[in-house]
């Protein structure tokens, strides 16, 4: 089985899912070389998540051409109903879609009393991930 070129391993602790690609890689090593786990059952969301958010990354990068964006956006949407599809319960919804393409959403603002728009001092992120 081939895999694309990795970065080395080095002697400490990981906590991560075994991908196949790591599975061939610590076999190499010997039994006595390595210690591993049932995943947790509530760690595994996070984990997951954690193995699946570079590679959705460089996908999303990996895209090219004049519809680059529009490409970007159908397969975020295509991601979005398979969540959907396959874990109805898991707060995915059709309104998370992309609804425009290459728009993103800056700041909401209040019209003061002169009819100047307001700005908040702070600008407010979406975190991806609180570690």
């Amino acid at each position: 089985m081939s895999f694309p070129r990795t970065k080395a391993l080095h002697l400490g602790l990981y906590d991560e899912p075994l991908t196949r690609e790591l599975e061939v890689r610590l076999e190499g090593l010997g039994p006595d070389r390595v210690e591993w786990e049932q995943l947790d059952e509530h760690h595994a969301p996070l984990a997951l998540s954690r193995l699946l958010h570079p590679r959705v990354v460089r996908a999303l990068a990996s895209l090219d051409g004049e519809e680059r964006g529009l490409k970007q956006l159908e397969l975020v949407n295509k991601l979005l109903a398979l969540l959907q599809a396959e874990a109805p319960r898991g707060g995915t919804a059709p309104m998370h879609a992309t609804a425009k393409a290459r728009m993103k959403f800056i700041c909401l603002v209040s019209v003061a009393s002169r009819g100047f728009p307001t700005i908040a001092p702070t600008r407010f992120r979406t975190v991806a991930s609180a570690s």
